[in-house]
């Protein structure tokens, strides 16, 4: 790709293309929602969030965060990766992998849970040297609110 692509932080003005970006992977994200998320993880210093930019466009996103657990070491988790179906296959998403793990080159370890649905996300990540842990479901319960 002969544009330079730049990577920042992400912003809060970042909001509407994140949701842009969102509806490529099936999610149908309200954009204030996100711009609430954006405060939050801004705000936390155990969160780190990154936009690929060509020109003044949002082209891309990655989020990390880390994970403690009591039986395992920390670790670095990809909350989030994706970028426009556009511009795929350009080396941009590898990009936003390793400026994650610059950023936070204290951590040994880096995981990722995907959809097993995603196999194209699932050659990425083993073309990125991941290795396939497990298989896992997800249990979620809604709590009433009082």
């Amino acid at each position: 790709m002969p544009e330079e692509i730049k990577i920042r932080e992400l912003q809060k003005s970042d909001a509407f293309s994140i949701a842009e970006l969102s509806v490529q992977l099936g999610y149908q994200i309200d954009e204030s929602l996100i711009t609430k998320q954006i405060t939050s993880i801004n705000s936390n210093k155990d969160h780190f969030a990154f936009v690929a930019v060509l020109n003044t466009i949002v082209i891309g996103y990655i989020h990390g965060f880390l994970s403690i657990r009591l039986t395992s070491s920390p670790f670095l988790e990809i909350g989030g990766l994706i970028v426009s179906k556009k511009y795929r296959r350009n080396r941009i998403a590898s990009t936003l992998v390793r400026h994650l793990e610059n950023h936070v080159n204290d951590c040994k370890t880096i995981r990722v849970r995907c959809n097993v649905k995603r196999k194209s996300a699932h050659k990425f990540y083993l073309n990125q040297n991941f290795i396939e842990k497990k298989e896992q479901k997800i249990f979620e319960r809604t709590q009433d609110m009082p």
